[in-house]
């Protein structure tokens, strides 16, 4: 188990376990339940053009280029607020 002196600087996904992954889904599919009603159709949007889901951990490598033209839409108060 590692400590928070041990935590890695940046992402190695090759080393994410069997359990990792099931914890993954666990703790995304209940967030998502507890979600139900709380957010607006926006932020599932989001999720799911982040392709987050329960099935796999965000993979930062494969994420960036998607989570940048979100957010560009996003931070953009013509695009958000328009």
């Amino acid at each position: 188990m590692r400590t928070a002196l041990e935590k890695p600087r940046k992402q190695i996904y090759s080393n994410y376990t069997e359990e990792d992954f099931a914890v993954w889904k666990l703790l995304y599919e209940k967030q998502m339940d507890n979600l139900q009603g709380r957010v607006v159709d926006e932020f599932k949007i989001g999720l799911a053009q982040l392709n987050f889901n329960a099935d796999e951990i965000p993979n930062k490598e494969t994420s960036t280029s998607n989570s940048k033209s979100s957010v560009e839409r996003v931070s953009n108060p013509y695009c958000f607020f328009g």
